[in-house]
């Protein structure tokens, strides 16, 4: 039996046996001040993807299958990871250096990538990266003929 001198309220937490003690908190907010439940979201049409950011000298490009292209600046570092992606084939230093220099449709693509493009596409891309960075890097498509000074 309670005793009738303790006001129950009055009594810590720790004191009352575990299977007394209530499930849920109790909501201190009167249930006349209580929240109005939030309006569930209305639908909103759906809208076109923002047009992708321009940064000056890298205005985007179509290649000749549809795919938008936008070529980098690029740094140094780009040209030292291309080198270490192309291993010992100096000739896929090109296209190792255009898969990191490049975004596709927005997205990036590996070395791998850009050697499995139409031809079309990686022509479009190498003419770019001349017009841009000079063709002393590009790899020369004829080799020394018997013809050549030695």
């Amino acid at each position: 039996m309670p005793d009738p001198n303790i006001d129950p309220t009055q009594i810590p937490e720790q004191a009352i046996p575990a299977d007394a003690q209530p499930e849920a908190p109790i909501d201190p907010q009167p249930a006349d001040q209580a929240q109005p439940d939030p309006a569930p979201e209305e639908a909103t049409p759906p809208t076109e993807p923002a047009p992708p950011q321009i940064v000056p000298g890298e205005e985007p490009f179509v290649l000749p299958s549809g795919v938008t292209c936008v070529m980098s600046e690029g740094q140094g570092r780009h040209l030292l990871a291309a080198q270490r992606m192309a291993g010992q084939d100096p000739h896929q230093i090109m296209y190792a250096l255009l898969a990191s220099l490049c975004t596709f449709d927005g997205a990036k693509r590996v070395m791998e990538d850009v050697l499995d493009m139409k031809l079309a596409d990686v022509m479009r891309l190498t003419t770019k990266f001349s017009e841009r960075f000079g063709d002393d890097f590009l790899p020369s498509t004829s080799g020394p003929s018997s013809t050549s000074p030695q």
